[in-house]
This record gives C-alpha cells, structure tokens and sequence, in this order.
C-alpha cells in the first residue's frame, strides 16, 4: 500500500480499493465503501498529497487552501454525569463559549431515569451535539466550527465535565476557501 493510503488508515479510513490515475507519478484516487473519501488536511507530504488530488492538481504545487471549518469526533468511555440533561446542556454551553463560539438556542432530551441524552446546541459557528448512553459509561459527541473559534477547547471542558476513563477525539477538516495554483 503507498503513502497515501497509509496516511488515511491512520486517520481511521478503511480503504477497500485503490484505483490507480493513469499517471505513474500521480498518486491514486481512494474508494471507500460508498464514496471517495478523502482526508484533506495540511502537514505531512501524504496528507498534502491527498488535498490535491481532492482538487485535481499535481501534489508538488503548493497550494493556500485552508479549511473553512473543522469537525470533531468526540467519543468519551468510562464517563460520568451521562443522565441530566440540564447539567449536560450547561456543560455544552459553558464549552462552545470556551472555544470562542456564540450561543445561539439549545434543545435537549431526557430518555427518562437511568437513560441518556441527546441534544444539539446551534452556534453561529455550527453546533455541538451529543448522544449518552449511561449504561456503557458512553457519550458520543460532535463539534463541528468554523471561523476562528477553536473546537479543541470544547473538548477540554467537556472531559472536565464528563471525567472519562477514556477519551478519542478525530478532526475532519470541512470545506476549503484559497486559491488553487494556476
């Protein structure tokens, strides 16, 4: 497998075919299990490599393209206070404002005693949403923001809040604003 399929299974991607360009030099196109999948990202040369063949241009050029917003995947196991609703929409609130996002509404549910939550809390930047499930000590999350605010410090305040054994956090980075070389 080359480098840029290695670099996608890093980040979590199966990769059930590779399907080559026609072009030795270029690298190839993905095919996950229902469409291409693509991480775009900058850093490292796989990943760079990956960015431009999303836009169709040789991974040599350098490109400005920055993301217009990043999305993460939050999954919290052996975690606590997974019931109350109320508690947990605060706990929402009090980690978008940490991230530099506004409030706009929340809307939250309670499965009843002993059950989860889910909820959403809307952003002028994008949301916040989770789902519990406190018999498995579970709360899966998303923060998805753009602009300046600064997601990963919702994630430190909804680990301070939820105390789990374990913690993993992915990032999608989410649409692309620049300029492409000519």
């Amino acid at each position: 497998m080359g480098q840029v399929p290695e670099a996608l299974q890093v980040w979590g991607f199966l990769i059930t075919r590779e399907i080559a360009s026609g072009n030795a030099n270029a690298p190839p196109i993905i095919i996950g299990q229902t469409a291409v999948h693509l991480v775009l990202t900058s850093g490292d040369r796989a990943l760079a490599c990956v960015k431009a063949v999303a836009f169709g241009v040789d991974p040599a050029m350098p490109t400005d393209l920055q993301p217009i917003g990043r999305h993460l995947i939050v999954e919290f196991s052996g975690a606590s206070r997974l019931t109350d609703a109320a508690s947990i929409s605060d706990a929402l609130c009090r980690a978008a404002v940490a991230a530099g996002a506004a409030v706009l509404e929340t809307r939250m549910h309670d499965f009843g005693t002993h059950h989860g939550v889910t909820g959403v809390v809307l952003l002028a930047e994008s949301h916040i949403s989770i789902h519990t499930w406190p018999e498995h000590g579970y709360a899966a999350i998303d923060i998805f923001m753009c602009g300046a605010a600064e997601p990963e410090r919702a994630v430190a305040v909804l680990a301070a809040f939820f105390r789990p054994e374990r913690r993993e956090v992915r990032c999608l980075e989410r649409g692309f604003a620049g300029r492409l070389p000519v």
